[in-house]
């Protein structure tokens, strides 16, 4: 049969509505169907079509820009991720079985290529990978605590303090039994020796505190960790005023909590637990980027049972003030002083209570601030503009010094 008969056949005109098929679908989800831009489980963002425009053939660009848009876009790509992470784990587990590996509470098991970790024999909570030396971070860490000691000297009328809440990938613990010479408390150490202000960071005596503060499948903190965090600021603080106690415990029986490192391996571990205090707050008045809101909405739709149960729901986030780049809490206590907070997400289930101990209470994110506003947040022009007694820089270590976060939160001031 030579080819001329062959393209009458049905076997021909069934192949070729196949490809015809394939190729229009392929053309459907990159050029008309809206295309996704980041990846929560692999935590990146994705190569799209609007990238190619950017790129051309001269530089020799192009082709590898396309085959990154082809892979990132492919069909199903998110649920072949999570069977491949999950196939990873179950295969792991397995292997340390027939070798006879002996797991301790101490083992470290990392999950595909996700630098997400296992911890101890049954794996139940999972952290980052530990912190490894690294020139560039050291680097941008003692720039950082240059920046901090230089606005301190400048603004010498204002006292100044810095909290960095505790995580677990810091410590040592692990060094010796998975072969790791983790530098994370070096690093703590060089920040509380280069800093001329009062210093204190969280603490996580042993690996029961680990889980009594933490969740086993997000890297925040709970709301024992979080409670303790709000504790220790009031405390280095120096502030008299009896901390706010909590009225009530409550744990969502009906609701899910799959945190940010279970969202990573494809949610292939046991929710979390989630659980949040409940507290009685004196009035305030809340700005959120200039839009007067109540800071107790999120609250109040979990006490009214009026939350998600959408299974992968981030109820950390939900429980909190409403999010903004800038929050201003107004107390109307004149006799209180005014207060800055500078903080990255592990504030939001504390900014309530920080600001009842005060009369005006400012939180800036700088990383959303800089996502926001592509700049800087204006140190000088706050600080000029406001009448602050207090300033507390208050978050985790790898905002001091990891690329690229670290550099939306530099201090330049003139």
């Amino acid at each position: 049969m030579n080819w001329g008969d062959y393209m009458k056949t049905r076997d021909f005109l069934l192949v070729s509505v196949l490809v015809t098929g394939l190729l229009f679908y392929t053309l459907f989800h990159l050029f008309i169907k809206p295309q996704d831009h980041i990846s929560i489980f692999e935590n990146r963002s994705l190569a799209t079509i609007s990238d190619l425009i950017e790129v051309g053939y001269v530089d020799e660009t192009f082709q590898d820009n396309f085959e990154s848009v082809l892979s990132d876009q492919f069909v199903y790509r998110s649920q072949i991720k999570r069977v491949l992470s999950n196939s990873d784990s179950l295969f792991r587990n397995i292997l340390y079985k027939i070798l006879r590996i002996e797991t301790t509470e101490s083992t470290l098991k990392m999950i595909g290529d996700t630098y997400i970790f296992e911890v101890g024999i049954d794996g139940e909570y999972l952290i980052s990978k530990p912190l490894i030396e690294n020139d560039l971070y050291m680097q941008n860490l003692n720039n950082r605590i240059n920046e901090i000691n230089s606005i301190s000297i400048k603004y010498s009328d204002i006292d100044f303090y810095v909290y960095k809440p505790i995580q677990i990938h810091e410590l040592d613990w692990f060094d010796e039994a998975n072969g790791f010479d983790s530098v994370g408390r070096e690093y703590s150490a060089i920040l509380e020796k280069g800093l001329i202000i009062p210093y204190k960071e969280g603490t996580i005596v042993d690996l029961p505190d680990f889980k009594n503060k933490y969740y086993s499948t997000d890297h925040h903190w709970n709301h024992n960790g979080s409670y303790q965090g709000y504790l220790d600021i009031i405390k280095l603080l120096g502030d008299e005023q009896a901390p706010i106690e909590p009225n009530d415990l409550i744990c969502l029986d009906d609701a899910t909590f799959y945190g940010s490192f279970s969202t990573r391996i494809g949610h292939s571990k046991e929710p979390s637990e989630f659980c949040f205090f409940d507290f009685t707050y004196p009035e305030m008045t809340y700005v959120v980027d200039g839009v007067k809101m109540n800071p107790l909405d999120g609250l109040n739709r979990y006490l009214n049972n009026n939350y998600s149960r959408d299974k992968f729901s981030y109820h950390y986030g939900l429980t909190a003030a409403e999010p903004g780049t800038f929050k201003h809490f107004y107390t109307g206590n004149e006799d209180k002083e005014n207060i800055l907070f500078v903080v990255d997400s592990f504030a939001r289930p504390v900014t309530n209570l920080l600001a009842s101990h005060f009369n005006n209470s400012y939180f800036i994110a700088p990383r959303d601030y800089y996502w926001k506003n592509n700049e800087l947040f204006d140190y000088d022009d706050f600080l000029i503009n406001n009448d602050v007694d207090k300033v507390v820089f208050m978050y985790i270590a790898e905002n001091y010094f990891w690329e690229p976060d670290s550099k939306m939160f530099e201090i330049n001031v003139r």
